[in-house]
């Protein structure tokens, strides 16, 4: 699972951002020479967008980048510390996992509707499931990385490596 899972979000913005980036060039490079008119360019990048944050959450926490507030905290001793963290990380990963219950039933839904993009025309179960991935490899890394503090607490790493 580490092979798999080690670059998982590196391997998905390495391809969409450089490809948002050229899809947006091509679109104002056609739209300003007039030579073409790619009208579908604007939606296909929001979508990709919506992507990469959701994606980059879990990124977050794996690069350890995610804002928090310790000062309260490490006004306790060592083994109150380590299991009010224990405790807050299984409420992020309950959290978590709620989302990406919510998101699922979503999901099904917006399947069973059948609903499509207006330029694209590509089904809208797509974008919408970037919030079930998203979160629930944030989980997964969270999970990880409480695993990791457990077993080796004081040393930095981030959430599965």
């Amino acid at each position: 699972m580490k092979k798999f899972f080690g670059r998982f979000e590196e391997n998905i913005m390495l391809f969409l951002l450089p490809a948002t980036s050229v899809i947006i060039t091509l679109q104002v490079v056609g739209r300003y020479t007039g030579l073409f008119n790619m009208f579908w360019a604007e939606e296909l990048v929001r979508y990709m967008y919506i992507w990469v944050a959701f994606i980059g959450i879990s990124l977050g926490v794996k690069s350890n980048a995610h804002f928090n507030v310790q000062l309260l905290i490490n006004t306790f001793p060592a083994s109150v510390r380590k299991a009010i963290l224990t405790i807050g990380t299984i409420i992020v990963i309950l959290f978590l996992l709620l989302v990406v219950y919510h998101s699922f039933v979503l999901l099904k839904m917006i399947v069973m509707m059948t609903q499509t993009s207006a330029m694209l025309g590509i089904p809208m179960f797509i974008p919408y499931a970037a919030i079930t991935v998203g979160c629930f490899t944030m989980a997964i890394r969270v999970f990880l990385k409480m695993i990791h503090d457990l077993r080796c607490p004081g040393e930095t790493t981030g959430g599965g490596e």
